[in-house]
């Protein structure tokens, strides 16, 4: 949804983090020859960005209030970072950060991205540890359920208006 391919994510506790969301492999560096200002670059930068943000996002969602438990400190300072090397100071920084945060927030609330999230944490839960192959088969299976609930609709407003 925010843009990145995933190869595994896992709610296992690493030495600085407490779980972690493993994307296709990226640059962590947007130097001159890799500028920032290429719409690619920005777009890459941007979605690992949201990506951060929305891990947060989602924790203090499911949590109902902001959460001190893993609070996501390695992907803020990651998105900082990132955030650095895409603006050209500290005031654009913030204001470019509170822009993507209110994008990652719209995304991850959206009903359709929360029933996702939910059905990734729920095997999370379960298992730990994902792989980005599992991870495509859950979000393919509640697309389906999502269908098939539509269709049900459909079928059943038919029949209604054949009768």
């Amino acid at each position: 949804e925010l843009g990145l391919g995933c190869r595994r994510v896992s709610i296992e506790p690493g030495n600085d983090y407490h779980g972690v969301h493993v994307h296709n492999a990226l640059s962590d560096s947007y130097d001159d020859e890799n500028s920032g200002d290429r719409p690619t670059n920005r777009r890459i930068g941007e979605a690992r960005i949201k990506v951060a943000f929305a891990g947060r996002i989602a924790q203090d969602m499911a949590c109902g209030r902001r959460s001190r438990i893993g609070s996501a400190a390695s992907d803020m300072r990651k998105a900082y970072y990132l955030a650095d090397q895409l603006t050209s100071s500290p005031l654009a920084r913030r204001a470019y950060c509170r822009w993507l945060w209110i994008e990652a927030g719209n995304q991850v609330s959206f009903p359709r991205t929360w029933r996702r999230i939910e059905a990734v944490a729920a095997e999370l839960l379960k298992h730990k540890t994902l792989s980005g192959t599992r991870v495509r088969q859950i979000l393919k299976a509640v697309e389906k359920k999502e269908h098939d609930e539509i269709d049900q609709r459909a079928n059943a407003l038919l029949a209604a208006g054949a009768r």
